[in-house]
């Protein structure tokens, strides 16, 4: 993943730089969607000396956007936080995908059946209708 950081309003230290990016590395477990050229932006900005924000902006395959914002006190705690929901919107896109899936292998599935089914010949309930008139004339 290519993670590009940017500071408003404080200077962005070598510290807070391998802090951000040892934290997003815990994304990359989703290979599928996280890929090494992906990019991620990273602003961290400080309201005043006790009030910072992490914003991060990561555009993934199939055309989704995965957007989260994150204040806190402490830089380095909402630097480690800012992975929760990411990871829980990744989990969301991975299910849906996965559903979508499920629902086109089914129908193929349902295709291949009817293909299958189609070489049977169906006979006629009168026949059997028949039979069944028979049945209940006896009791």
């Amino acid at each position: 993943m290519i993670i590009t950081i940017h500071g408003k309003n404080m200077e962005i230290t070598p510290a807070i730089n391998k802090s951000v990016e040892t934290s997003l590395s815990r994304l990359e477990k989703f290979k599928k969607y996280i890929q090494p050229n992906t990019r991620a932006k990273v602003e961290i900005r400080s309201y005043s000396e006790n009030l910072y924000k992490v914003s991060v902006n990561i555009n993934i395959p199939f055309n989704k956007h995965l957007q989260c914002e994150v204040k806190h006190e402490d830089l380095y705690l909402a630097i480690k936080q800012i992975v929760n929901p990411l990871t829980q919107q990744l989990n969301h896109i991975k299910t849906q995908t996965e559903s979508k899936n499920s629902i086109r292998t089914g129908e193929v599935i349902l295709e291949n059946s009817q293909s299958i089914d189609s070489d049977y010949q169906i006979e006629e309930l009168s026949d059997s209708q028949e039979e069944f008139d028979d049945f209940e004339n006896k009791f």
